[in-house]
């Protein structure tokens, strides 16, 4: 009996002692695993870093070919980032933009720094470059760095400007971008912030801790107990990154739990020079709560007997593994929330506005690209969410949906001309079936605003048609005038001689005519190719409507048309223009639209001042313009008039001179009738 209690006990230290050690084994893997765990966590982090300046580069890269201020100004909103920007042209022009946390003393020391950084982005064009702090002392302005990137224009681009047109500015000279950029927001991702029972740390290349960095970790480092720190620091400094094991005396010093604690830290690399840091300290207090409550519980199963030890034992390692699953567990459940919440930002700041519907078709979600009233299109069907959009404009984005749902596939509906935002606009609108409901989202729909890029094309159209015209132009002058003139002359000489019959003399006066119809054309042809300097004034837009009304009011009584002003306010209606040429532009629309109009019709001229710009219209109720036509209302010697009644070339030269004074022109013949409509800057903006 004794001997078997012997055993027993005997059994039972030593399964109390290889509990123990199984124990311990299973802590220290976990500490591993865990400082294994926060390395990778900090690899992220410096990934993510690499990955903003990447996104740094694409946002100056745009910037520089958009050569837009409210581009920039966009920029330096969005991104907390962004201090200032500046853009550098050839010609020697500046524009700046800076944030609302942009200081004096900052800018001061950035400018120096910007030009510096611009003359290396243009010796190197199409490469970002990064600049080293603004200060080496341990001051905030050692933080910013400045970014350069240089965009030379493109040949293609500059070979599309017409010889005497007025081609946009980035196409004719280089634009560089430099931005001044406050590092502290890139190298202290939140998500760091968030770790429990954990201190960061976070320095720069001169050995500056960030602002966010712990301050009891910087102190720590300074004192002797913080070797283990310094030499992870140094490691890093190097490009080695490492872990380390720090116990409990100098966790306690760093305000955390009274456990052992697990130190990682990153290189964080920015330039070719010496990287920056990024260190996590964080305590094992969670492993040693476990550690010691299966201590706890074992003690207590061996106390029962042999048998409740091996029970326990198969407990403990059933345990162990739950553990490693329930770990497993939350960190996938940590890498999923932080994609989900990448990707709800993601989607919250993209420029296409997206929307996202139930399987009732009810909208459940929307981004902020839809407007500020996007919430309250949230439970409602299509119908009620766009309810001041035309319904044909809804039906169709609603038969879009069925079509992608019945498929199971994306549909897409491109370029269709919606008015589902207010205003009518060239929109692709895509719709996406999800093949499993998430979140009561079983569609997407997807509104890309391509209003810009389709009159993009058309002025890049427009600007070849014009090229095209101009060597057909010298061609004619050059092939066609002379012998025409020739022709005109010997006619005129018979005729001048007597010597016709009245047959003959009635054929050569038409031919006198003809010609001369031909040379008028000719003439307006070289007039476009060497075009009279425009001289800009500020014009009163009334009184240009009220004179080209007088001018053309016999005309229109001849035709029994009806012509009609509305200048709304004459002081607010202002522009700067020639008169000459703004006068010929308003006589050429209005001489065409009476020819539109009836006997009975009426033709309407208006002038309303909008924000920096001045809307002329002339509006008629005649016979329209079929929809094949419009796009073409534009191109030289094409007119709807009768053979001998049009050149063709009015409203070209009407668009000539718009786009000469930097104003926009469109054709809008919905309903009877036509509206050519004109954006000409007001004078306030050009001058």
């Amino acid at each position: 009996m004794l001997l078997g209690a012997f055993a027993l006990v005997a059994c039972l230290a030593s399964t109390w002692a290889v509990v123990i050690y199984v124990l311990d084994r299973d802590r220290d893997s976990a500490e591993r695993e865990l400082a294994a765990d926060r390395l990778q966590t900090l690899d992220g982090a410096a990934r993510s870093l690499g990955a903003s300046l990447a996104g740094i580069g694409k946002d100056l890269t745009l910037a520089a070919a958009l050569d837009s201020e409210r581009e920039l100004a966009a920029i330096a909103g969005v991104k907390r980032e962004y201090i200032a920007i500046e853009v550098w042209r050839e010609d020697g022009t500046r524009a700046r933009v800076a944030s609302a946390g942009a200081t004096e003393p900052v800018l001061a020391l950035a400018r120096p720094v910007i030009a510096r950084m611009v003359e290396t982005a243009r010796a190197a064009p199409g490469e970002l470059h990064i600049s080293r702090g603004l200060s080496s002392n341990d001051d905030l302005p050692a933080w910013h760095r400045v970014f350069s990137v240089c965009q030379k224009p493109s040949t293609a681009a500059s070979a599309s400007a017409s010889p005497g047109g007025n081609g946009e500015r980035s196409a004719a000279q280089a634009v560089t971008v430099a931005a001044v950029i406050d590092m502290r927001v890139l190298v202290t991702p939140p998500e760091l912030l968030r770790i429990v029972s954990s201190r960061l740390l976070v320095m720069s290349a001169h050995g500056v801790p960030a602002p966010a960095s712990d301050a009891t970790v910087v102190a720590a480092m300074r004192e002797e107990a913080g070797a283990p720190l310094r030499e992870l620091v140094d490691g890093a400094r190097m490009r080695r990154p490492g872990t380390a094991i720090l116990d409990e005396a100098t966790a306690r010093r760093l305000g955390l739990p009274e456990a052992t604690a697990v130190a990682a830290a990153m290189p964080v690399p920015i330039d070719a020079g010496t990287p920056w840091v990024l260190m996590l300290v964080t305590s094992t207090d969670t492993l040693d709560a476990r550690h010691h409550a299966l201590v706890r519980r074992l003690a207590i199963d061996i106390g029962a007997g042999l048998v409740l030890v091996l029970i326990a034992a198969a407990y403990v390692i059933r345990n162990a593994r739950r553990a490693a699953a329930l770990r497993e567990r939350l960190r996938h459940a940590e890498v999923l929330a932080h994609l989900t919440e990448k990707a709800e930002k993601i989607l919250d700041h993209i420029p296409s506005g997206v929307l996202a519907l139930d399987e009732r078709g009810l909208v459940s979600a929307c981004n902020r690209s839809l407007g500020a009233g996007g919430e309250r299109r949230v439970g409602r069907t299509l119908a009620e969410a766009f309810g001041d959009a035309p319904r044909e404009h809804v039906a169709a984005v609603a038969e879009l949906v069925a079509a992608a749902r019945a498929a199971g596939a994306s549909r897409t509906l491109r370029r269709a001309r919606l008015a589902l935002f207010g205003d009518e606009a060239c929109v692709t609108v895509h719709a996406i079936p999800l093949a499993h409901v998430f979140r009561d989202v079983a569609t997407l729909l997807v509104f890309d605003d391509e209003s810009a890029v389709q009159r993009a094309e058309e002025r890049l159209l427009r600007s070849e048609k014009l090229a095209t015209a101009g060597q057909l132009a010298a061609g004619i002058a050059h092939e066609v005038g002379t012998p025409l003139g020739v022709a005109r002359g010997r006619a005129e000489m018979i005729l001048l001689r007597g010597r016709a019959d009245e047959a003959d003399a009635r054929n050569l006066r038409t031919i006198v005519e003809r010609i001369d119809h031909v040379s008028h054309m000719i003439e307006q042809l070289l007039d476009y190719l060497h075009p009279r300097a425009a001289q800009l004034q500020r014009v009163d837009t009334s009184a240009s409507l009220r004179f080209v009304a007088d001018l053309l009011e016999p005309r229109a009584a001849a035709r029994e048309v009806r012509l009609a002003i509305d200048a709304g306010d004459a002081r607010a209606a202002s522009v700067r223009a020639d008169p000459g040429q703004l006068q010929q532009v308003l006589v050429n629309l209005v001489m065409n639209a009476i020819d539109a109009c009836d006997p009975g019709g009426r033709v309407t001229m208006r002038a309303r001042p909008r924000p920096g710009v001045v809307v002329l219209e002339v509006a008629d109720d005649g016979r329209g313009i079929a929809l094949a036509d419009r796009a073409h209302v534009f191109d030289p010697f094409f007119t709807t008039k009768k053979r001998g009644h049009g050149t063709g070339l009015g409203l070209w030269v009407v668009a000539q001179v718009v786009r000469a004074h930097d104003a926009e022109i469109e054709v809008d013949c919905e309903g009877a009738g036509c509206t050519f409509r004109i954006v000409w800057p007001a004078a306030e903006k050009a001058a």
